[in-house]
């Protein structure tokens, strides 16, 4: 995994716990996608609709 995508994960797993809600892979993937470049998996912002 790129050290950013875990940099985007780490970021969200601290707001959650902060805002006192359980931080799940679920609620990860409704702000995020997994995405893959060059043969490193990262994430990227889920696009708005």
């Amino acid at each position: 995994m790129h050290p950013i995508g875990m940099a985007r994960f780490h970021h969200f797993e601290c707001v959650f716990r902060m805002m006192r809600i359980e931080p799940t892979v679920i609620r990860f993937r409704v702000f995020h996608q997994m995405h893959c470049s060059q043969g490193y998996y990262s994430f990227v912002q889920r696009a708005s609709t």
